[in-house]
């Protein structure tokens, strides 16, 4: 076994998480995996499973296709009212692992704008967070 000292500081990982957010969203666990589970049928490896997601007022639409075989929409409600409506996407295959390990019936998805991290947080165990990058597909 060979090791080798690194000179230099590690990375202040307590940054990597926001202390605010512009956009929180209450949905339920089980109706979000399932909807993106069912949406991530038509992505492929090629484009990382990328789905979009997009906000209204009461519910997210979580939508993927591929131009040779179709489209795919899904519509998923909201526990709680959301004024700015916005657009972001995804990793179908990162976002279903990430809420794998959360346990419950809600989930918080936490927002600071389209090419921020998005937060999971569990609403009943504050100590388990999963970060997702998002795509950019323009």
């Amino acid at each position: 076994m060979m090791s080798r000292l690194v000179n230099g500081t590690y990375p202040d990982t307590s940054k990597l998480i926001p202390t605010s957010f512009s956009v929180t969203m209450n949905v339920k666990l089980n109706d979000l995996y399932n909807a993106i589970d069912r949406a991530s049928l038509l992505t492929n490896e090629s484009d990382k499973n990328t789905i979009k997601l997009e906000s209204t007022e009461n519910s997210i639409k979580l939508s993927s296709n591929i131009p040779e075989i179709g489209n795919v929409e899904e519509t998923v409600s909201l526990g709680n009212s959301v004024e700015d409506g916005f657009r972001i996407a995804f990793s179908s295959r990162y976002m279903m692992d990430a809420l794998r390990s959360f346990e419950g019936e809600e989930v918080e998805l936490l927002f600071n704008g389209e090419v921020k991290p998005i937060i999971l947080k569990s609403t009943d165990d504050d100590s388990l967070i999963q970060l997702i990058l998002p795509i950019r597909t323009y």
